[in-house]
């Protein structure tokens, strides 16, 4: 232990006088190429906690949190909120905060598509998001990194076998067999009220860190008895 902190010692000494010895933009590169990796994780971090304050700070009438990605908006749709005091009449005076903003995929969107992707990863890592819905392909991706919850453990038993082939199962790492979803189509409730592209079909995950899991559950079980009345 002792030798290699010696070694990083004289390692720092040799990189501080390589930098007295520059100038202008090449002592700018060799701070850049030097701190990078710290700067980012650190930025990554700072990042992580700005949008976990935000987030959370206009939120008090909010029960459930949704993402839905590569939604449609429709115009003044409340599908959710009744979805919500259908299943909750106790939370009549609190909304889902439903963001259908992001998207992803769509040709030439590069730049736009990398934002979308750290924004997904902060609401993950944070657990600020209850209920995230996307096409296969975008669920898979949160999917293979166990994200999801059991929604065997979550809504009642009656529910998953009415919802019968609607409902997706995954392996988690662990080799434990899960349902992880449930299949929004052209004939849901959630296509009726504007939200699901034509010719398309999502998944509806309710994540593992949730803070919401209960009420985003019977969120959730209502938007299935709805599809299946």
């Amino acid at each position: 232990m002792g030798k290699r902190i010696e070694r990083m010692r004289g390692q720092f000494r040799r990189d501080r006088e390589t930098l007295k010895g520059l100038r202008g933009k090449k002592k700018l590169q060799f701070v850049w190429d030097y701190y990078k990796l710290p700067m980012i994780v650190l930025a990554f971090a700072l990042m992580m906690v700005v949008l976990s304050v935000l987030v959370r700070s206009p939120r008090k009438n909010t029960a459930v949190y949704v993402v839905w990605l590569n939604a449609v908006t429709p115009e003044e749709n409340t599908y959710f909120d009744d979805l919500l005091h259908e299943a909750a009449p106790e939370l009549s005076k609190k909304s889902v905060d439903l963001n259908t903003s992001y998207s992803l995929g769509g040709e030439g969107n590069e730049g736009s598509d990398a934002q979308t992707m750290q924004v997904l990863a902060a609401l993950f890592g944070v657990g600020d998001l209850d209920i995230y819905i996307a096409d296969s392909t975008y669920f898979e991706m949160y999917e293979r990194r166990d994200a999801f919850s059991d929604l065997t453990e979550l809504l009642p038993e009656e529910i998953i076998e009415k919802a019968g082939g609607r409902i997706r199962y995954h392996v988690r790492k662990n080799g434990q067999r899960i349902a992880s979803a449930y299949r929004i189509g052209p004939d849901s409730g959630a296509a009726e009220a504007g939200y699901l592209r034509p010719g398309t079909e999502a998944y509806v995950g309710v994540l593992d860190n949730a803070q919401n899991r209960e009420t985003a559950a019977k969120l959730l079980s209502q938007m299935i008895r709805s599809d299946l009345e």
